[in-house]
C-alpha cells in the first residue's frame, strides 16, 4: 500500500513538472510576442534617424 502513494506521488510530480514546462515554454512565447513588434519600431526608428542626420545640418566649406 505505501508502494502505491509514492508512485502516485512520483507521478504528480513528474506531471506538475511537466505543467511547468509547458507554462514556461508558454510565457517564453508570449514574451517573444511582445518583444517583437516593439524592437522592430525603435530599429525603425533609429535607422530612419541615422539616414537622415544630416538633412538639417550646414553645408561645411
Amino acid at each position: 500500500m505505501i508502494w502505491e502513494w509514492e508512485v502516485w506521488c512520483a507521478a504528480a510530480g513528474v506531471s506538475g513538472i511537466d505543467a511547468m514546462a509547458r507554462f514556461m515554454s508558454a510565457m517564453l512565447g508570449g514574451m517573444v510576442i511582445l518583444v517583437l513588434p516593439a524592437f522592430a519600431v525603435c530599429t525603425g526608428i533609429t535607422i530612419m534617424a541615422y539616414r537622415r542626420r544630416n538633412q538639417w545640418a550646414p553645408d561645411r566649406p
